[in-house]
């Protein structure tokens, strides 16, 4: 196997673990099978499914925005001016330019996550068709 599509297998398998876990706390915290009634479980059902595809879409869309440059400005200022240049001794800036940063960003190369915004898409869709056959049954 390609070593690229090993890595990328990789990032699927770690997003469905984290989106696993989320989704089994969410489980755990509606309960949706101590309800009374049907509409109670499938409100519970589509909530447990909302609440992780929230996150992980969430992550997926700031990764993407990120590996675009959105936030480098704030990147810049936060490592230069920020909270490393408060706690601790004055350093000389690492870079002397907004430009400077950014180009050393290219050149290590952005990333982000494509799959916690697929496992966020499915688990959004998910609870829209429990909630879908919420407002079927009822």
């Amino acid at each position: 196997m390609d070593e690229k599509k090993i890595l990328r297998l990789k990032s699927y398998i770690k997003a469905g673990t984290v989106w696993l876990v989320l989704l089994v706390l969410a489980f755990w915290w509606e309960n949706p099978f101590q309800a009374e009634s049907i509409g109670e479980i499938f409100t519970a059902i589509s909530n447990a499914f909302t609440i992780p595809g929230v996150i992980m879409t969430g992550l997926g869309g700031l990764t993407y925005l990120a590996s675009k440059g959105a936030y480098d400005g704030l990147g810049y200022a936060f490592s230069n001016f920020g909270l490393h240049n408060v706690w601790m001794k004055r350093q000389p800036k690492k870079y002397k330019t907004l430009y400077d940063y950014k180009a050393a960003k290219d050149e290590k190369g952005r990333k982000w996550l494509p799959s916690a915004l697929v496992f966020g898409l499915i688990s959004l869709a998910l609870g829209v068709i429990s909630l879908v056959i919420y407002y079927i049954v009822i």
